[in-house]
């Protein structure tokens, strides 16, 4: 984690409380900062409810291909009314296509 930081400097890596909200995420909706590294998935809901659960995505890093989530979860109580909003999966679907470019993965 440490090495990341260093190579992100606009990037906070989190550690603290996980059910707390910490300065950093403050930080970051006031533009102080590109991007919040959490290690608690509490954390990171908090950051994700906070600077936009409609454009958030989640990448789950250590694998050897890209996996990126809409940030917003699945919404069961949308589901049918015409209300959801397809921003978030989009941008998953395009970070992990930008991700998989970077690291040459073969199509299929």
């Amino acid at each position: 984690m440490g090495q990341t930081k260093n190579q992100l400097p606009r990037v906070v890596l989190t550690i603290g409380d996980p059910s707390g909200i910490s300065p950093e995420i403050v930080r970051a909706t006031k533009g102080d900062l590109d991007g919040i590294l959490t290690m608690h998935h509490d954390q990171k809901e908090i950051a994700t409810k906070l600077l936009g659960i409609d454009v958030g995505v989640t990448v789950l890093g250590g694998l050897s291909r890209p996996v990126t989530q809409a940030a917003h979860g699945i919404a069961y109580e949308t589901v049918g009314h015409g209300v959801a909003n397809p921003f978030s999966l989009g941008h998953a679907i395009n970070q992990a296509y930008r991700m998989a470019i970077r690291q040459n993965v073969p199509a299929g």
